[in-house]
Formats: C-alpha cells, structure tokens, sequence
C-alpha cells in the first residue's frame, strides 16, 4: 500500500514502484535538511554475541523468512527510492549516480548490479 492504495510488488513491477514511491514524496520531506536527519538516534539495537553456553551461532543479523522475502524486496527498494529522490533535492545528485546498492538493478532501467558492501 502507497497512501491508502495498493501497488504492486511483483518483480517485473519494482521500477514502476520506485517511480511511485520517489513521486509521491511531499515538497517538505523532500525539504528536509541533512541536520534533521543525523541528529536522530539510533534505534537498532546492538548485535546479540553468543554465549559460551549457547549451542547456536548467532551471526547478530536478521534473517528474513523465505515467504516475506518479495515483500521485504519492495519495502527496502521503496526506501532506497525515497533516498535517492532526497539526495537529488538536497544536493543535485542523480540516482543514477548515487544509488550503488544491489536494489538498483530494480529501481534503475538498464542498471549494472549495485554492491551492498559498500555501506
């Protein structure tokens, strides 16, 4: 759902989504200042170390379940779009430049595989 309506997640659809998503971004949150931003704090809490006791090893990420794995694809791309189109407003950079991750190849016709190691 984008404001009440549904759109689709589909993989063929994701780039018309990213589309949508960076459109739909109001004048103000598009205004909004990087100092804004970085003065919040951080809410994800710090990675679980396992314990000489715990017979699992725990990696201190989140694994998503198979079954969510389409819907955590268009939330997580519908994110990086309304970034990107920030980015743009904020400092002229265009996604095309700027968006690196592996998400791009959703969000961007005809772009090469992004790097989720870069950070």
């Amino acid at each position: 759902m984008l404001n009440g309506r549904p759109v689709s997640a589909l993989p063929d659809d994701l780039a018309a989504l990213a589309r949508e998503v960076a459109a739909d971004l109001t004048p103000e949150q598009r205004a909004t200042s990087a100092m804004c931003a970085t003065a919040l704090a951080p809410r994800i809490p710090q990675p679980r170390t396992s314990s000489s006791s715990d017979t699992r090893s725990h990696s201190g990420s989140y694994q998503v379940p198979a079954s969510d794995q389409d819907r955590t694809l268009a939330v997580g791309l519908a994110g990086e779009a309304a970034v990107g189109a920030w980015l743009q407003e904020q400092f002229g950079v265009e996604p095309q430049g700027s968006w690196k991750s592996g998400l791009r190849v959703h969000g961007l016709a005809g772009a090469q595989p992004g790097d989720d190691r870069l950070g």
